[in-house]
């Protein structure tokens, strides 16, 4: 029990304070297997330390099983905090969409109904949220909480802004709401834009520094050659 408690106080004193909120957005994310898996990674390394002073290996050796260590430690952060991007890239790409979708729905039915009509053409990241929401409105139409909770874990202010939009739709009636509609399709169109010319930008720039990555090359060959001929000269004028 002891070993237990202490393993525990160990893992949640190195753990990110990030994972709690990526275990939001992945529901089968285990934050204290994913931490064992990598301390086990780390410690293959780190047992090499103990051979360091029976081998005399130098300094600059511990140095970098230290760093290996550290490193191998940290992708699977890494992995899992790159996953969440890109499942925050798809949202705000994929939720505009359907959101569009909802909207011709919302003409002629309820908000209930709509959210039960666009469930099979949402997208597959959102299809359990969906799912939990309409579970829930079904139950209690009016409760605006259920409308907040929808997707919050990815902080994302356009949907949070229309989720407001519907649940105003859904007090307020279909004949009352049609401005609220029209707000909410003049947002989803710039949401949409903006995404749009952010990942333009974003491919360009890569673009951009793959260009720049043969010119580094040739000025580290250059330097290299130029330092070796600098040595040689100086060689040969050591010995003159």
């Amino acid at each position: 029990m002891f070993e237990k408690k202490y393993k525990n106080t160990l893992l949640k004193m190195i753990e990110e304070g990030e994972l709690r909120e990526f275990q939001k957005s992945i529901h089968d994310f285990n934050i204290e297997k994913f931490m064992v898996s990598r301390l086990k990674c780390m410690n293959i390394i780190l047992v090499n330390i103990l051979w360091i002073p029976m081998t005399r290996k130098p300094l600059r050796y511990l140095i970098v099983l230290i760093s290996l260590s550290f490193f191998v430690y940290k992708i699977p952060y890494f992995k899992v905090k790159r996953k969440i991007k890109k499942m925050i890239d798809e949202i705000e790409m994929s939720f505009p969409i359907w959101i569009r979708q909802l909207q011709i729905l919302l003409q002629s039915n309820t908000v209930v109904v709509s959210l039960n009509k666009s469930l099979k053409t949402a997208p597959e990241l959102m299809k359990k949220e969906l799912e939990i929401l309409i579970d829930h409105l079904e139950a209690e139409p009016l409760c605006y909480q259920y409308y907040a909770e929808f997707l919050n874990q990815y902080e994302l202010v356009q949907i949070s802004r229309a989720m407001k939009c519907l649940y105003r739709c859904s007090i307020e009636g279909k004949k009352s709401s049609y401005r609220e509609l029209e707000q909410l399709s003049h947002s989803t169109s710039s949401w949409i834009r903006n995404k749009r010319k952010s990942r333009k930008e974003t491919q360009l720039l890569i673009y951009q520094w793959w260009g720049i990555v043969p010119l580094i090359g040739v000025t580290i060959v250059f330097l290299v050659i130029m330092i070796n001929v600098i040595g040689n000269l100086m060689g040969k004028e050591v010995m003159m």
